[in-house]
């Protein structure tokens, strides 16, 4: 079974209703059917995949490869009790050799509205858990590499009981009004003052092709490169505002290479698949709003080889941001600098 490839598609319907879809990440591919094939534009000794297989239950919870978040539930705590079962394709932000998994967890608390008490809404239920399987997929035969496995320890911290896995303590992503319309600004995603755990681990991995953006310069934000980064998207975004499906195919064209691989899929199905590629085809009302630079952050990743830029009302907005009549929605993709120029990876 496949599902839509979705890179952070975001979709909210208003005035009165949203849905934030959870295909709000880099690397969700497909859910079943692992078995992978060699796209032409890449080769591998081995025809080896790996996946992320997570699942949780009353906390917050997201994972991670090499820095490169993979999936959450922030729509599902704010729902219900943050159930989570998912899977991600973890090769994608993977290379030959040592590798990073993580997990962040925060207390389902904090997106209570009705706790103000600090101390309670860092309290996490004795039952909260998140688990992560990193696995490999070779010739149909499912193998578990590693794994993290968080629970509550009898004095409400979130623990792991592998002596392999590092614990620290980090600030959450906040939000600030005024760089998005007011409809669509829902700080209660994002709340004030959460505190994550992040739990991590080492892997080794080989047979992962030689993906474009590990040839990449690292990004450090200087201003010759944030320049440069601005004007890549603008011309992703100009390509998006003329509804040139061919020029977007083509600035796209790594990152579907990468996605074909990934999903035993091809670059035309991928692309295809994009709701922004039905929406310009198919709705008269398409309408990418403003690029502002100065309403966007950056988020640097995989040792400074991947970068996106996020609103800083929404972050799971980009400057690929646009409206289908009431309904907004929002494209994210990951870009690399390569040879000088920002090149889209996934």
């Amino acid at each position: 079974m496949f599902i839509n490839v979705r890179l952070n598609a975001v979709t909210r319907l208003t005035p009165f209703f949203f849905k934030r879809f959870v295909f709000n990440t880099m690397l969700i591919g497909i859910l079943e059917g692992y078995l992978m094939s060699i796209h032409p534009a890449y080769s591998a000794q081995e025809k080896t995949n790996y996946r992320s297989v997570f699942d949780g239950k009353y906390l917050y919870c997201a994972i991670k490869t090499n820095g490169v978040e993979g999936q959450n539930n922030r729509s599902a705590v704010l729902q219900d009790l943050g159930f989570v079962s998912s899977s991600t394709a973890a090769i994608l932000a993977l290379e030959n050799g040592e590798n990073e998994i993580s997990v962040e967890v925060g207390a389902l608390n904090w997106f209570k509205t009705n706790i103000s008490v600090l101390k309670e809404k860092s309290r996490f239920s004795p039952d909260a858990y998140c688990n992560l399987q990193f696995m490999s997929i070779q010739d149909e035969q499912y193998t578990t590499i590693s794994e993290i496995q968080i629970s509550v320890d009898s004095s409400g911290n979130p623990v792991s009981k592998d002596t392999q896995t590092v614990r620290s303590e980090k600030n959450a992503s906040q939000v600030q009004p005024g760089y998005i319309e007011d409809d669509f600004y829902l700080p209660e995603f994002y709340p004030t003052g959460m505190k994550l755990y992040e739990f991590t681990k080492k892997v080794q991995v080989n047979g992962v092709p030689d993906w474009a953006w590990t040839k990449a310069e690292a990004y450090t934000d200087s201003p010759e490169q944030r320049a440069k980064l601005e004007q890549a998207y603008m011309e992703i975004w100009q390509a998006f505002y003329q509804k040139d499906l061919n020029k977007i195919k083509a600035l796209y064209g790594t990152a579907l290479d990468a996605w074909a691989y990934a999903t035993h899929s091809t670059p035309d199905k991928i692309f295809q698949s994009y709701d922004f590629y039905n929406n310009m085809k198919n709705e008269e009302d398409f309408k990418v709003l403003s690029f502002n630079p100065e309403a966007y952050d950056v988020v640097i990743m995989n040792k400074g080889r991947m970068v996106r830029l996020v609103n800083k009302s929404e972050p799971d907005f980009s400057p690929l941001t646009y409206l289908v009549g009431d309904n907004i929605s929002s494209v994210s993709p990951v870009l690399s600098l390569i040879d000088d120029k920002f090149v889209i990876v996934l």
